[in-house]
């Protein structure tokens, strides 16, 4: 399981101790300074190793709290994330470097470990370890519960090329008696990613000297795509899966993540290949979904920290990005709604990362058909 580490640069030798220590006790840790690699894409890099963490690990200073920037979008990313976990899940855990600093008004809900306490780096231990243990001890019984288990397996290639390629893809083998097909899901999603990986390996019959040159740095001249899911969503007899997808293209100036989901109804097996398929009125239904979107994406606002103004989403880049009824087929099964997913460029710059809304359930029920509102268990 990875601890992710986020802190302004000017701290770095101030939290260098503590990772060293974690470490030294065998956590996995993920901090820019001892895991990037020469010629690696460092925002491509921090944005696919905070997805990938377990808990994040965020070091907060008078520093940190006065720089605008990435430091600023790591915890909004955090904060994010952390709307995904239970309510008693430790997920962020802050460390307050400096006294008599003003706690960002997003962490004060948590509680917060002072580096001033003799103890901090025991109980940030402490902290990483019961999470770990929850998580493991969590996932067993809620396979058990649910009659539905899964292990996460990875497929992991590269190749030196002009270009090449480097693969991380990771799936779930799923079990249960209760649902004899669910094989199937497995079989679905690994067939699709095996795909990419296919695709991949042309490039060594497809080289292009001429555009990837030998001086260029290997990472530069090496196509990444790196697929990775979250824990899997069962609602009643429905199952989603989300994915996440970062890749890069030999010789761009940066890489880029979108999302893919895969979302099933159990018995019987079936998968549910667009958003449309699950309402019965064809017309009534975008215009709803389209108009509550907006509205939530209207309505986001981004701390900059040092009591600057906050920024909000560009209201006609929102409705371009939104105006199809395609981009909404990103969804997935939630336990209060459907959940829409959002990449970078599509209702807001790269810049700005990605961006999720989520409709409940009170809102598109009533358009739904009713073998998808029973198979959520909604009826």
């Amino acid at each position: 399981m990875l601890v992710f580490v986020s802190y302004a640069s000017p701290d770095r030798d101030r939290i260098t101790p503590v990772i060293q220590e974690l470490r030294a006790r065998g956590f996995d840790v993920w901090v820019d300074f001892l895991s990037l690699k020469a010629g690696q894409d460092w925002r491509f890099e921090i944005e696919r190793s905070m997805d990938k963490a377990d808990i994040i690990l965020a070091f907060i200073s008078s520093t940190s709290v006065a720089r605008r920037g990435f430091v600023q979008r790591e915890l909004k990313s955090a904060l994010d994330r952390s709307s995904e976990k239970l309510a008693d899940d430790i997920y962020l855990v802050p460390v307050i470097l400096d006294e008599n600093i003003e706690v960002p008004r997003e962490l004060r809900h948590l509680h917060c470990i002072s580096a001033q306490d003799a103890n901090c780096h025991a109980r940030i231990v402490d902290a990483l370890n019961h999470q770990f243990d929850r998580l493991g001890r969590d996932r067993r019984e809620r396979q058990a519960r649910e009659g539905l288990g899964w292990e996460r397996h990875t497929i992991r290639e590269s190749w030196d090329g002009l270009p090449g390629y480097e693969v991380d893809i990771q799936y779930l083998d799923f079990r249960s008696e209760i649902y004899p097909q669910i094989h199937e899901a497995t079989d679905v999603i690994k067939g699709r990613l095996l795909l990419r990986l296919l695709e991949e390996r042309a490039t060594r019959i497809h080289q292009m000297p001429e555009f990837c040159r030998n001086g260029a740095m290997p990472l530069s001249r090496t196509n990444t795509y790196d697929a990775h899911c979250l824990e899997p969503n069962l609602i009643g007899q429905t199952l989603s899966i989300q994915y996440r997808i970062y890749w890069y293209g030999a010789g761009a100036a940066h890489g880029n993540m979108h999302f893919e989901t895969y979302n099933f109804v159990l018995d019987p097996m079936t998968l549910i290949t667009n958003l449309m398929s699950i309402f019965t009125d064809a017309k009534e239904a975008p215009g709803i979904i389209r108009q509550e979107v907006r509205r939530c994406l209207y309505e986001l606002r981004f701390p900059q920290g040092s009591g600057a103004a906050d920024i909000r989403l560009d209201p006609e880049w929102i409705d371009k990005g939104t105006e199809s009824f395609g981009t909404f087929d990103t969804f997935w099964f939630t336990q209060t709604g459907l959940e829409f997913l959002f990449a970078p460029y599509v209702v807001g710059s790269f810049a700005e990362g990605t961006h999720t809304v989520l409709v409940p359930y009170e809102t598109v029920v009533p358009l739904m058909r009713k073998e998808i509102v029973v198979a959520l268990d909604l009826y």
